[in-house]
């Protein structure tokens, strides 16, 4: 028998039934949507919803995009796809262009039905999208429509572009939070009232996150006054979703994704670009280029950006302990410089969480290096 504190990957045998959201995609199609985008951050159940889809439409093709099947390719793409049609009996062309023609062809149902063509993760597959769309996919078909899942990224502009419409699943709409509500209450060991109203405030509404501390409930690793605390099986998921973004962005740039990923998930508030150009003295440019490595892992606001769960600003704080030192180190540096008292400072930010970046330089750093704060109640500052 395993052990309990092993981690464990949850069954998803049961699913929260997503009513409220397959209302939203019948919307787009009573009005003739041919391409329906649904944007949400990881873990929020959007494979789960696609595969719902395709038992719910008979006949509708679902792709999934990972990179060992290959899918993540054109050539694999198009073999995936329409190998779930029926090409009387033709083996898929070659080359991509003819492969999105024949798709074309096939696609639209015969019996002038309704037909989903269901994509999964696109972000995973960038040669898949251009500055017009969907490539091969970006022209309407009568009676089809194509329902993309995906996490953030660059790609969406491309697919607005080709016409798509794109719906962004909020983990904290009220649907979805009673929705998960609703699911909570049917787990063994997690009815009673408290139980369901801690588990869904400290998922966030984000249903990865609810699933392993169900989980972790059942299994008494934890107490429901204990969710705050991160499971092995949870820390294992955030561990492949952060191994994910590494392992498929130039190895150049893997010390400065762990920067620029090190200084969201420890700043007081979501950051502009700019600012983490400022902090972290890297060039525009590159900042450019990390964020959009880590946009499947971002969420993007009107102020700036930040890392798309609490947990997962948790685990990269616990991962690269070490690392942290340096990148508060280099926030206090920037406002050392630029505004060398408090009558001098104009920067809200500064103003709000200078403050927070010396204690943690202080408690991060290996020899528990509280100077800084001296620096800050008895230096420059102390007239504020």
């Amino acid at each position: 028998m395993p052990s309990s504190k092993s981690p464990r990957r949850p069954p998803e045998s049961c699913q929260p039934t997503r009513d409220w959201l397959q209302s939203r995609l019948q919307e787009a199609l009573d009005e003739g949507v041919s391409t329906w985008v649904l944007v949400g951050e990881p873990g929020i159940g959007k494979t789960a919803f696609l595969r719902g889809l395709a038992q719910s439409y008979p006949g509708s093709p679902i792709v999934e995009i990972r990179r060992p099947l290959g899918t993540h390719r054109p050539h694999g793409f198009w073999a995936a796809l329409l190998g779930q049609l029926d090409l009387g009996g033709s083996r898929v062309p070659e080359p991509a262009h003819e492969a999105a023609r024949w798709a074309s062809d096939h696609l639209p149902p015969w019996d002038g039905g309704q037909r989903l063509v269901l994509i999964d993760s696109l972000e995973r597959a960038p040669e898949l999208v251009d500055s017009s769309g969907f490539a091969g996919l970006d022209r309407a078909l009568t009676g089809v429509t194509v329902v993309i899942a995906t996490r953030p990224g660059a790609h969406l502009e491309a697919l607005c572009a080709g016409g798509a419409r794109l719906f962004r699943w909020d983990p904290a709409c009220p649907e979805n939070l009673a929705e998960l509500k609703e699911w909570v209450g049917t787990q063994p060991g997690c009815g009673a009232p408290e139980t369901v109203e801690a588990v869904v405030r400290h998922s966030g509404g984000n249903f990865l996150v609810a699933r392993h501390l169900v989980l972790a409930l059942q299994q008494k690793l934890l107490a429901a006054h204990d969710l705050a605390l991160t499971p092995p099986s949870l820390e294992s998921a955030l561990a492949a979703l952060w191994d994910e973004i590494l392992d498929h962005a130039p190895t150049d740039l893997h010390d400065e994704i762990v920067r620029v990923a090190c200084a969201l998930c420890e700043a007081g508030e979501p950051l502009p670009a700019t600012s983490l150009v400022d902090f972290l003295g890297i060039s525009a440019t590159r900042v450019r280029r990390v964020l959009g490595w880590l946009r499947p892992l971002l969420h993007h606001c009107d102020s700036g950006y930040r890392l798309f769960h609490a947990r997962m600003d948790d685990f990269l704080s616990r991962r690269f302990r070490r690392d942290l030192v340096q990148v508060h180190e280099q926030v206090i540096s920037f406002f050392r410089e630029a505004y060398p008292s408090w009558e001098e400072m104009d920067d809200r930010y500064g103003w709000f969480y200078l403050g927070h970046h010396c204690d943690r330089f202080a408690r991060t750093s290996r020899r528990r290096d509280f100077s800084v704060l001296h620096w800050l109640g008895e230096g420059p500052y102390v007239k504020a």
